[in-house]
C-alpha cells in the first residue's frame, strides 16, 4: 500500500513540474500558441543586406535573415530588454549598436553574433534615466538621448560626456 501510494504521488509530481515547465516555455514564447507577437519597439535594416533585419521589443532583441517573413530572438547571456533602439554604423554594417532603456547600450562587432556591454560609467536604472535614441557618425562617435540630456563619445564608447543636464552621471 506504501508503495503504491509512493508510486501515485512520484508520478503526480513528475506530471506537474512537466505542465509547469511548459506552461513557462509557451509563456515565454506567446506566438507559438498563435498570439500576436510583441509590440516593436525598434527596427533596423542592415544597409549591406536589406533582408537582414533586426527588431526590438519589451522582453527582448529578434533577427530575421529573410526580410521579416520569420523572427529568431537572438542569442546572448542576458535578454535585452526594452531594446528602444537600433543603429549599424555608416559603412560598416558588421557593427551595430543597440539601446536598452534601463540597462544601458550594447554592440556587436560580428553582424549580431556575439554581443558586448558598452560601459557608460553608470547603470541607467539605478539612477532613474531612460535611455532613448542612438546616432552614430562614421567616425563611430556615439550620441545617445537621454530623459536627463545627452550623452557624446568620441571614441566608439570608450570614455562618455554629458551634453545638456550637467546633474546626471555620465
Amino acid at each position: 500500500r506504501f508503495r503504491s501510494i509512493h508510486r501515485s504521488v512520484g508520478v503526480g509530481a513528475a506530471l506537474f513540474l512537466v505542465l509547469l515547465s511548459l506552461s513557462g516555455f509557451l509563456l515565454h514564447h506567446p506566438g507559438l500558441l498563435g498570439s500576436p507577437s510583441e509590440r516593436t519597439l525598434s527596427m533596423s535594416v542592415d544597409p549591406g543586406n536589406p533582408n537582414r533585419i533586426f527588431r526590438g521589443t519589451v522582453s527582448g532583441l529578434y533577427s530575421s535573415n529573410d526580410g521579416g517573413i520569420s523572427w529568431d530572438e537572438v542569442p546572448m547571456l542576458f535578454a535585452a530588454e526594452r531594446a528602444v533602439d537600433i543603429a549599424f554604423v555608416p559603412g560598416k554594417s558588421d557593427h551595430v549598436y543597440v539601446v536598452l532603456q534601463d540597462l544601458g547600450l550594447i554592440r556587436s562587432l560580428d553582424g549580431g553574433v556575439v554581443w558586448e556591454d558598452v560601459s557608460l560609467g553608470f547603470i541607467p536604472l539605478v539612477e532613474g534615466i531612460q535611455l532613448q535614441r542612438i546616432g552614430i557618425g562614421s567616425d563611430e562617435s556615439l550620441r545617445i538621448s537621454t530623459s536627463g540630456g545627452f550623452l557624446f563619445s568620441s571614441d566608439a564608447g570608450m570614455t562618455w560626456e554629458t551634453i545638456g543636464n550637467r546633474d546626471r552621471p555620465g
